[in-house]
């Protein structure tokens, strides 16, 4: 049985702005401001994996490792 997908949320209007681009196959109105929401998403579940990395990480050295790409992503 494969593992359960984690859900990502997204804005309402971006994801209106998605469905009728692709599934509407109109103009996307704001294609810069879903863009940058996008990157910025991915930015986040990428920071939420290296926090987990982190936490889980079997040695001290790869938690640190972690950490860091986890502090450079969420900008701290």
């Amino acid at each position: 049985m494969a593992a359960k997908q984690p859900m990502v949320q997204i804005p309402r209007d971006v994801f209106l702005d998605l469905v009728r681009y692709h599934v509407l196959e109109e103009d996307m109105i704001a294609p810069a401001i879903v863009r940058q929401t996008l990157a910025d998403k991915l930015d986040s579940l990428a920071a939420r994996e290296y926090y987990t990395q982190m936490l889980r990480a079997p040695t001290p050295e790869e938690a640190e490792e972690a950490r860091l790409k986890y502090l450079e992503l969420s900008g701290r």
